[in-house]
């Protein structure tokens, strides 16, 4: 009987390394480099786009390491906006108001993820900078040379996650580009 319940009860593997990979995904996404020299407004909604566009890279690798890599990337997403939930309560928005933010921000974020993804299938980097400047910049004027040195970062980090090996990047242990360099 213990034991069933210990299994009933017993959190999933992919659970855990999702929490680990959000918080290693939060400690990248919050490097100074995006906010200094990639021109990232420092802002709620500019740290939101450096977090999403690091989750959106993190969860394209994952969705290529088979069924165990689509479980861990469900529980990354769910605790993702889990955490984006927290936080927007923790700014002081009253409960009326966070479902309607989360509403938004789900969409922000899939529209986001359809982008970077479309962007990062085209050769070149003149589509991801075009993406970029759209979403992480939200039209806002950005000099070239940022932009195009976050797209250089963008792809770097893209290529590093898909060739972290299946096991390190399923225990929890993504290899994300130093920020500021491919």
């Amino acid at each position: 009987m213990r034991q069933l319940f210990k299994r009933l009860f017993a959190r999933a593997p992919e659970a855990d390394a999702a929490e680990t990979l959000l918080a290693a995904t939060t400690a990248q996404a919050r490097s100074p480099w995006f906010h200094t020299q990639g021109g990232v407004p420092d802002t709620l909604d500019g740290r939101f786009d450096v977090l999403t566009l690091h989750a959106v890279l993190l969860l394209d690798a994952l969705g290529k390491r088979g069924p165990q890599g689509a479980r861990t990337a469900q529980f990354f997403g769910n605790q993702l906006f889990d955490s984006l939930d927290e936080t927007i309560r923790e700014i002081g928005v009253g409960d009326m108001g966070v479902a309607r933010r989360m509403k938004a921000m789900a969409a922000a974020f899939y529209g986001r993820a359809e982008a970077y993804r479309a962007a990062l299938g085209e050769s070149g980097d003149a589509a991801l900078v075009e993406a970029l400047k759209r979403n992480l910049y939200r039209g806002a004027e950005v000099e070239a040379a940022a932009a195009a040195s976050v797209a250089a970062y963008v792809r770097g980090t893209a290529s590093r996650l898909a060739a972290t090996p299946a096991a390190e990047l399923l225990g929890g242990r993504p290899q994300f580009a130093e920020a500021g360099r491919p």
